[in-house]
């Protein structure tokens, strides 16, 4: 049965749905509809970062629910009894308090269960209520986060002055769908492509676009390295570097680019990422100009610098993959019908000239 529900994330479907369950028959038949009391008051928020669970106090009461143990499927996430009201909130994410995520291609639906066990100061009972809650939003960047148990992600906070203060966040992903985040940590060969998304968490008014304005690369988690490499520069790619694609920028709360991993000169095997980004009120003109004109120079509304990292360059040293196969070699070849040496030749030949794939 559907209940009433209130979204505060427009692009998000909420649902809740109460049931009994009970081991007496009779009372299968009235899983099917909901006591009248339950059916009109949950009120179930969910946005990109929580959901948000109240119904009122007394008429749980009134069915004889302990609501001092009111938890999720993972029973350690309890509610609160915060006034009149019996709330819980819990951050959005597959994993989170129990929570499950189902995906398709382009919808994810996170669902969790509420419990309302019932009060032990009575003897006995036969009914126990539940409430099934879900929020489902089309997949992006943001909300794909969720999905996975250990997304690489970093998070800061910029203040707006006369708006308060935003979420800001940038995270690493698989392709260019921009909605598939890395789980854990990222290696990469040199030959792979780097997908990066940035992001305002919680504008709700959907007041301002996000625009990166300067991100680079160093070799060190210091963003005053002397050794960086700039990716994007006042806004717009740096063109030296043709495999520098900006997806969106400037054009709503979402920034996106993508750039083939490297490798620094020296013994570095790490990058990290910085972007320097800033929020653009949607009154005025946010995206850059990269088109033989100069980027738009307006003192920006807020300003915040984003650091992410390490993005491990993958694959084994060369050389040390050389010694070993010699090793190999002069172990187990040593009655092969061709020389060990012109052998070993023909193995260093395909090593380098395959270096890069390393």
């Amino acid at each position: 049965m559907q209940l009433p529900t209130t979204i505060i994330f427009l692009c998000a479907v909420a649902s809740v749905s109460c049931s009994i369950s009970s081991t007496h028959l009779r009372v299968q038949r009235s899983a099917l509809e909901c006591p009248q009391k339950i059916a009109v008051c949950p009120k179930l928020t969910c946005d990109a970062n929580n959901f948000g669970f109240c119904v009122d106090k007394q008429e749980l009461l009134d069915l004889k629910v302990d609501i001092y143990n009111i938890h999720l499927l993972d029973r350690s996430c309890k509610a609160n009894v915060i006034g009149d009201k019996v709330c819980i909130n819990w951050a959005l994410g597959a994993f989170v308090c129990g929570t499950t995520a189902e995906l398709t291609d382009t919808h994810v639906t996170y669902k969790n269960i509420m419990f309302l066990p019932p009060d032990p100061v009575y003897v006995i009972y036969r009914e126990e209520y539940r409430f099934n809650v879900s929020c489902t939003f089309p997949l992006d960047l943001l909300t794909s986060l969720g999905t996975v148990l250990y997304p690489i992600i970093v998070i800061i906070s910029i203040p707006v002055d006369g708006y308060g203060e935003f979420q800001v966040g940038m995270a690493v992903y698989k392709d260019a769908s921009f909605i598939t985040p890395y789980d854990s940590d990222v290696f990469l060969s040199t030959h792979a492509m780097l997908y990066v998304g940035v992001f305002i968490y919680n504008d709700y008014n959907n007041e301002f676009n996000l625009v990166m304005k300067n991100c680079y690369a160093t070799p060190t988690m210091n963003p005053n390295d002397l050794k960086k490499y700039d990716i994007i520069m006042e806004g717009c790619s740096n063109t030296l570097d043709k495999t520098i694609k900006i997806v969106e920028n400037g054009e709503s709360s979402k920034g996106k680019f993508q750039v083939q991993m490297f490798k620094f000169i020296g013994d570095h095997s790490r990058v990290y990422l910085h972007c320097e980004v800033y929020l653009c009120h949607k009154s005025k003109s946010c995206k850059p100009n990269c088109f033989g004109r100069k980027s738009n120079n307006e003192l920006p509304e807020a300003l915040g610098s984003l650091r992410l990292g390490p993005i491990n360059r993958s694959g084994r040293n060369i050389f040390a993959s050389v010694i070993l196969l010699q090793m190999l070699l002069e172990s187990q070849l040593r009655v092969a019908s061709c020389s060990l040496d012109f052998f070993y030749q023909a193995i260093c030949f395909f090593k380098f000239s395959k270096a890069v794939l390393f």
